[in-house]
């Protein structure tokens, strides 16, 4: 290290004890604030995770909205040579419009839809490779950790496709226990940290 790097080496010591204390305090009041967000979210998955389910609808409508807004101006503003981009660009983008504002005005039902197609979809994909590693590893009948493992993949692809649903509330509580779980720390830390000043 040269002598000019000495110089300008800062330590804790040299920050003033007010604006160390100022520094803990704001740290110790976003913390808690943090703390409280993921206690909060963290409940309302466990107790109502429809509303998990309704909030994650509305953000991807607000995706699709924006999109295709965006998609619309750029189909628009930038010059096409052929004409037949122009109406394919401009249908894409209208699509999502729609997308959108449907996903927003019915959060509810749009997200049941979504969530039970990808549900559904991840189960009969479960189920398909647990078939095909019970057809093609000839393995899986004389090891006992391979026929375990495909039986386990099938039998939750046999939930996920006939309770997709509730499959998907069983998830957002889970979510919502890491969420409680994750944000205890922090509000320990921020109650720790604002006591002292």
């Amino acid at each position: 290290m040269t002598e000019d790097n000495e110089d300008v080496k800062v330590t804790i010591e040299d920050i003033p004890e007010n604006d160390r204390n100022a520094r803990n305090y704001s740290y110790g009041v976003y913390s808690i604030v943090k703390g409280l967000i993921g206690l909060i979210a963290g409940l309302i998955l466990i107790i109502r995770p429809q509303m998990g389910i309704r909030a994650v609808s509305v953000i991807l409508g607000v995706f699709f909205l924006s999109e295709g807004i965006f998609k619309m101006i750029l189909v628009f503003k930038i010059p096409q040579p052929d004409g037949r981009e122009v109406i394919s660009g401009a249908l894409g983008a209208l699509l999502k419009i729609i997308i959108g504002i449907l996903l927003i005005a019915y959060p509810g039902e749009a997200g049941e839809f979504w969530v039970s197609f990808i549900f559904i979809t991840s189960g009969l994909g479960l189920m398909i490779s647990s078939f095909f590693v019970f057809w093609t590893n000839s393995r899986a009948v004389k090891d006992p950790s391979v026929a375990f493992s495909s039986i386990i993949m099938l039998m939750l692809g046999v939930v996920l496709v006939f309770v997709p649903l509730g499959s998907a509330r069983f998830v957002l509580r889970v979510l919502g226990a890491v969420l409680i779980f994750s944000s205890v720390q922090p509000l320990i830390y921020g109650i720790k940290s604002y006591s002292r000043r």
